[in-house]
């Protein structure tokens, strides 16, 4: 019986949620014109990690998925003095067998974001062929 591939990282998207509606703003990651000033829309989003598995039919094993989010150095800086990147999430999350096609997606709730860009790591724990893929969200605001 053939193995199956293992499981890919195929995408990541995040989502502001915006406080005075209590809905959720477009991709970020895809629509960049509309970051701008994020402490006037909210201050968490849903970062969503699509997970694909193109092997062989017969389904792949479970894994863990990681997600780490490093708030970086604002782009300006306060009395001169630039800020270390800070971490402000790293939680994973179970990812069941998948078979030859299927996608499944996978959630991570991020808050307190500021007024700097937000680097987005995602990874399988162990790391597997396909396991990491990165993005930043440039987030700034305006005086």
């Amino acid at each position: 019986m053939p193995s199956a591939a293992a499981p890919e990282i195929a995408g990541i998207s995040a989502r502001l949620f915006l406080r005075d509606t209590g809905t959720l703003s477009p991709d970020l990651l895809r629509t960049p014109d509309l970051i701008g000033n994020t402490l006037t829309m909210g201050d968490s989003a849903l970062v969503v990690i699509t997970i694909t598995d193109r092997g062989i039919d017969g389904g792949s094993s479970s894994n863990r998925v990681r997600l780490i989010a490093i708030e970086e150095a604002p782009t300006f800086a306060v009395g001169g003095a630039r800020q270390a990147p800070q971490r402000v999430l790293n939680r994973t999350a179970r990812v069941p067998p998948l078979r030859n096609g299927e996608s499944i997606y996978v959630g991570f709730w991020v808050d307190h974001i500021g007024c700097a860009p937000l680097r987005l790591i995602a990874s399988f724990d162990g790391g597997a062929p396909g396991a990491s893929r990165q993005e930043v969200i440039g987030f700034q605001c305006y005086e």
